[in-house]
C-alpha cells in the first residue's frame, strides 16, 4: 500500500492590506498639463459629469454645491442663498479665474477627486499682479478647427484655458478667429449648462466644428489681425510658462520692470512714456495705485517688441540690455510729439483774460478752460499768471468798499453817515418794488457792496419779503400766459388733441391741474376731441356694417385688417357689432363643418358598401387609404366619423367564415 506525503505549504498572510483613499468622484486627469492648451476648470467639469453619466447640473446641485457649503464662507465668499447658488452654475466662467469666491471650486473639485493639479486649469498661477477686470469672457470661444481636428484623430473634446481670457480672439494654432455664436442657431454659449457637451451647442445640438479651409477662407486678414494672432500666440506661451514657475509675478515685480522699460525707451520721462503707450494709467500703475489689465500689459508688450512672458517674469532687461525685436532708435520714433494746441489755447485764455477790465483769477481762467484749480498753468506760465494775479488784487483794492462793510470802519462813522447809508439801501429796495420785475434781493445786495442779501433782510424784511413775492406773482403770471398760448395753438389743430395728450405736451403728469387753472380752455378741448371722436365712431361703425351682410362671413381679425384698426378699439366703442361678427363666421364655420362631416359620412357609407360587397372587411386604415376628406390636417375626425358610420351600418363585425 502506498503511502501519500503531505507537503507543508507557506502559511498565508491574512492581514487586510492598507488601501489607499478613495475619492468620492473619479480621479479624472485634466488634459494639456504643462502644455499651452490646458482646458479650463469648468471643461474640467464638464467632462466630469460625462463620465459619471450624468448632467452638469445633477453633478452641481447634488456633489459640487454642498460641498461649497461646508466651506469656510469667509475663505470662499459663498453665497448661502440657495436660489443664487443655482444660479451661480450659469455664471461659473469667472469660477476659471483667481479671486473670485477665492478658489472655492478648485479646493471643493480637488476633495471630490482627490487630485492636486487642478489649481492650473485656472488663471491661479497668473497671480494677482494682472487685474482680474475684463480678463475673463462672459460666453463661451472657440476655435471650430481645433474641434474638427480633435474630432478627426479620436481627441476628448473640451475647452482649453487659453479659449477664457477676452484678449484672445484668435487660435494661434490654425490662425483663424475664434467663434463666439453658434453657427446654426447663432446663440451665445455658457462655459457651464445643464446638458453642457463639448463641442456641441446646448440649444440646438448643433456641431460646432468646421474644416480649416472652409474657416479660414470666409475671414478677412490684415495687420490687425496680425496683431491678434500676435496677442493670441503670447498668452499661449504665457500660459505653458506660468504652470512651470515655482511663484506667480509680484505687482512689485511688475512695477520694477515698468520702471526699466521707462529709464532704457524714454530716459525716465513717464509722461512721454505713456503718450507712446496712449495711455493714462501708467503714471498710477508705476505709483502702485492701480493693476495693470491683461489688454493694457500686451499693447507695451507689442509696441516695445519684447513678450509677454519675458515682461511678466522681469526679463525685459538683461544685464542692462533692453531685449527686444526692435531697436530702441525704431521704438522711439513711435513716440508722438507733444501737442501744441492745448499750450496755444491756454495761453490765447490767459491774455484775454489779462486785457478785461474786471481781471479773473487764474483759478477762474481754469475752470473756465476745465483744468481743475490752476497749479498746472501756474507752472507752465508763472510770467503772465503772476501779472493776472497782480491786475486782480489792484482791482479789488480799487473797488469802492462801504464803510458798513467792515467793523473797524463803521465804528469810526458817525450817526449822519449811517443813516445815510441805511436810507441808501431803503431807497433802493424801494426803487426795486417799483419795477415791474423786480431785480432779486441778492442781485441788489451785490449792487450794493453785500455779500448776500442777509443784511438787507435784516435790516428791511417787509420789503424783502414784498420784492421776493412781486417776483413770484410776476413768474406765476408770465407761466399762466405761456401755458394760455399753447392752449389756444392746440385748440386751433386740426385733428382736435385729447385733454391727456395736451397735459404731456405742457410738461404736466395729469391734466388736473389745467382742469384746475384753465377751466374754459380744458372744457372747449374735451369739447372738440369728444365731436371728432363721436364722427370717428360713427363713421367705423358705417364701415362695420357691412361685413353683417357679406357671405361667406369674414372673422372680425379680417375686418380689422381690411379697416387697418387695432382690434381692441373695436371690441372697446364698437362691441355689439364685434360680437355680431364673430357669432355670424362662427355659426358658419360651425354649418359648414357639419355639411364636411355629412358629405364625408355619405362618401364613407358608399365605400364600406363596396368593399363588403368585395367580400372584404372595412378597417379604419383601409377605409382612410379610398377617400379624400378635407379632414385631411385633422385624422382623428376621419377616424371618428368612420367608427360611427360602421356602428350605423352595424358592420363592424367580421364576416363569419364559410
Amino acid at each position: 500500500m502506498k503511502v501519500e506525503v503531505l507537503e507543508i505549504c507557506e502559511a498565508l498572510d491574512l492581514t487586510v492590506p492598507a488601501l489607499s483613499t478613495r475619492s468620492r468622484l473619479y480621479h479624472l486627469e485634466p488634459i494639456g498639463i504643462g502644455a499651452p492648451y490646458v482646458e479650463c476648470l469648468t471643461s474640467y467639469f464638464g467632462r466630469l459629469a460625462l463620465a459619471h453619466g450624468v448632467s452638469t447640473a445633477w453633478l452641481f446641485r447634488t456633489e459640487l454645491d454642498p460641498l461649497l457649503c461646508q466651506l469656510n464662507p469667509a475663505d470662499t465668499e459663498y453665497t448661502s442663498n440657495q436660489a443664487s447658488r443655482q444660479s451661480l452654475m450659469y455664471s461659473a466662467n469667472y469660477a476659471n479665474g483667481n479671486t473670485v469666491y477665492k478658489g472655492a471650486w478648485v479646493k471643493a473639485l480637488e476633495s471630490l477627486t482627490l487630485r492636486r493639479d487642478l489649481s492650473y486649469l485656472t488663471t491661479s498661477p497668473w497671480g494677482t499682479a494682472i487685474s482680474q477686470c475684463f480678463l475673463i469672457r462672459k460666453s463661451l470661444a472657440w476655435c471650430a478647427c481645433c474641434y474638427e481636428e480633435w474630432r478627426g484623430s479620436g481627441t476628448a473634446l473640451y475647452e482649453p484655458l487659453l479659449w477664457v481670457p477676452r484678449n484672445v480672439t484668435v487660435c494661434p494654432r490654425h490662425n483663424v478667429y475664434l467663434r463666439q455664436a453658434c453657427p446654426h442657431c447663432k446663440e451665445k454659449l455658457r462655459f457651464l449648462s445643464s446638458n453642457k457637451r463639448s463641442g456641441y451647442c446646448p440649444w440646438c445640438y448643433g456641431w460646432l466644428g468646421s474644416d480649416e479651409k472652409t474657416e479660414g477662407s470666409s475671414q478677412p486678414r490684415g495687420p490687425e489681425f496680425e496683431r491678434l494672432a500676435w496677442e493670441a500666440a503670447s498668452v499661449a506661451d504665457w500660459v505653458e510658462v506660468a504652470q512651470k514657475r515655482n511663484s506667480p509675478p509680484t505687482k512689485e515685480l511688475l512695477r520694477a520692470t515698468l520702471s526699466a522699460c521707462i529709464d532704457h525707451i524714454t530716459e525716465g520721462k513717464r509722461n512721454t512714456f505713456a503718450r507712446l503707450m496712449k495711455s493714462e494709467a501708467i503714471a498710477r500703475w508705476r505709483r502702485g495705485e492701480s493693476t495693470p489689465r491683461l489688454d493694457t500689459i500686451l499693447h507695451i508688450c507689442f509696441v516695445l517688441g519684447t513678450t509677454l512672458t519675458d515682461f511678466l517674469s522681469g526679463q525685459v532687461v538683461v544685464g542692462g540690455v533692453f531685449k527686444s525685436s526692435k531697436s530702441l532708435n525704431d521704438i522711439r520714433r513711435l513716440i508722438p510729439p507733444a501737442s501744441s494746441g492745448n499750450r496755444e489755447k491756454v495761453l490765447r485764455a490767459l491774455n484775454e483774460a489779462l486785457g478785461e477790465d474786471s481781471p479773473p483769477t487764474v483759478p477762474d481762467v481754469a475752470r473756465r478752460l476745465g483744468y481743475g484749480n490752476g497749479e498746472t498753468i501756474w507752472l507752465r506760465f508763472p510770467e503772465i499768471c503772476q501779472q493776472i494775479a497782480t491786475k486782480n488784487k489792484t482791482w479789488r483794492a480799487s473797488r469802492p468798499k462801504p464803510a458798513y462793510n467792515r467793523k473797524k470802519n463803521a465804528e469810526k462813522e458817525d450817526s449822519k453817515e449811517k443813516i445815510s447809508v441805511t436810507n441808501t439801501i431803503k431807497e433802493t429796495l424801494e426803487n426795486a418794488l417799483m419795477q415791474e420785475y423786480p431785480s432779486s434781493v441778492p442781485e441788489i445786495a451785490w449792487s450794493l457792496n453785500f455779500k448776500t442779501g442777509g443784511a438787507l433782510r435784516l435790516r428791511f424784511p417787509a420789503l424783502c419779503h414784498s420784492i421776493s413775492l412781486k417776483r413770484a406773482e410776476y413768474r406765476k403770471e408770465q407761466s399762466r400766459r405761456r401755458i394760455e398760448k399753447k392752449l389756444k395753438t392746440i385748440m386751433n389743430e386740426d385733428p382736435p388733441v385729447s385733454l391727456w395728450e395736451t397735459a404731456r405736451r405742457l410738461g404736466f403728469k395729469s391734466p388736473d391741474t389745467l382742469r384746475e387753472k384753465f377751466k374754459e380752455e380744458c372744457r372747449a378741448i374735451i369739447k372738440r376731441h369728444s365731436e371728432r371722436k363721436r364722427a370717428r365712431d360713427e363713421a367705423v361703425r358705417l364701415k362695420l356694417l357691412p361685413f353683417l351682410e357679406e357671405e361667406p362671413p369674414r372673422p372680425l381679425k379680417r375686418a380689422a385688417e381690411i379697416l387697418s384698426l387695432p382690434m381692441s378699439y373695436l371690441y372697446k366703442d364698437h362691441r355689439d357689432l364685434c360680437v355680431a361678427i364673430s357669432s355670424r363666421h362662427t355659426d358658419f364655420i360651425k354649418e359648414s363643418k357639419a355639411k364636411s362631416i355629412e358629405a364625408l359620412k355619405a362618401d364613407v357609407r358608399r365605400i364600406i358598401v363596396e368593399i363588403e360587397g368585395r367580400g372584404e372587411y372595412p378597417t379604419v386604415e383601409y377605409i382612410l387609404s379610398l377617400i379624400d376628406s378635407p379632414f385631411a390636417e385633422k385624422p382623428w375626425i376621419e377616424a371618428k366619423v368612420i367608427r360611427e358610420v360602421k356602428h350605423e351600418l352595424n358592420s363592424g363585425k367580421a364576416p363569419s367564415k364559410q
